[in-house]
């Protein structure tokens, strides 16, 4: 559906030529909702401009359902446009316009009859849920009606692609799921293609398929939303991730542990549980097999993407021999278990 090869933009700063975009390639299939995250300065929102070619590209290709959008120009490029909706962080509605004016504004451009534009926009504004806010100005509006009122002006040329501009940044914490959920739901029921620009983590966590990680102008890394998140391998996505997947050690057993300067000690163990065997009871099956006791420090267990992840923070007492064996067992059940560190043993018993 989106094709981006080879993608390379520029600016020219001073006389001097600044890359913003470095080679980069990705690849969205139809009906996929397809997130961009970075950090301020990456280059989202380049990209999203020269995948509809507000922004012409220095050299590669954008592809859209089959059109290289990059070798158009005039009225070819406006027409390509129409089937690449757009939403932006700040709605940009067109406040003396009503809701529905509002919504109907690409309809009237187009040149549509006021009958044929009736009957496109009124579904649209029961598919957002604003019918009642019909005849209603943008400043009578909350910002997640603004919102709605956008990504229904968007739908009304029936995009085959619907580009998101952090289109959630300027709302609060529960508007946002509210307008992630509705973005959700369009996408299934229009088989539409998202592409959503983000620096958030919690919205590509909530609504996306894939995700691709911007850093600097280049992809860092990409695939599936849970291996991104669950196994992050470049260091700016483990910072992302960080606060949604793993949490800080409690102060008083990183103290604990800096204090130990060996001999006798427990080693503390981070399990990490995902996969088929997430749901199993492995801690259980550590205490019954090996003698070990295990003094549960912290757990957290989250899902992403319908898929259980979790991480348990133990101190685990008994034999050497029986503690080395449990952490085999665990890595044969296709799960993580690494030692942090260790602490004195104090002779704690605790299962």
């Amino acid at each position: 559906m989106i094709e981006i090869e080879g993608l390379q933009k520029s600016f020219a700063r001073e006389g001097v030529a600044t890359a913003v975009l470095q080679d980069l390639s990705l690849s969205v299939k139809k009906g996929e909702i397809f997130g961009i995250i970075g950090r301020s300065g990456a280059g989202k929102s380049t990209l999203i401009r020269c995948i509809n070619l507000l922004e012409r590209p220095t050299a590669g290709r954008v592809v859209v359902d089959g059109q290289d959008i990059t070798a158009l120009s005039g009225a070819a490029l406006r027409d390509a446009r129409r089937r690449i909706g757009m939403i932006f962080q700040h709605f940009n509605l067109l406040s003396s316009r009503t809701v529905f004016d509002n919504v109907a504004f690409p309809l009237e451009l187009a040149g549509m009859s006021k009958s044929q534009i009736e009957a496109e926009v009124l579904p649209l504004l029961d598919l957002v849920g604003l019918a009642e806010k019909r005849s209603a100005y943008p400043a009578q509006l909350s910002g997640g009606q603004k919102q709605r009122v956008a990504i229904a002006r968007a739908l009304a040329s029936k995009p085959a692609v619907l580009l998101c501009d952090e289109a959630t940044s300027a709302l609060d914490p529960e508007t946002t799921q509210s307008i992630l959920a509705l973005l959700k739901d369009i996408n299934q029921k229009l088989d539409l293609t998202i592409l959503l620009i983000t620096h958030e983590m919690p919205v590509i966590k909530a609504i996306c398929d894939k995700v691709a990680v911007l850093d600097k102008g280049v992809v860092v890394e990409q695939g599936p939303v849970f291996d991104i998140f669950t196994a992050p391998k470049a260091p700016v996505t483990k910072l992302m991730v960080h606060d949604l997947i793993d949490r800080d050690l409690p102060d008083w057993l990183a103290k604990k542990m800096a204090e130990y300067e060996g001999g006798p000690g427990n080693p503390i163990l981070r399990i990490t549980f995902s996969g088929p065997h997430a749901n199993e009871p492995v801690i259980a099956d550590l205490v019954k097999r090996f003698d070990v006791s295990l003094n549960i420090f912290q757990a957290n267990v989250d899902y992403i993407k319908g898929l259980p992840f979790g991480i348990i923070i133990v101190e685990a007492v008994g034999r050497p021999e029986a503690i080395e064996a449990a952490i085999a067992y665990v890595h044969s059940q296709d799960l993580k278990a690494e030692v942090l560190g260790h602490v004195v043993d104090d002779d704690r018993a605790v299962a």
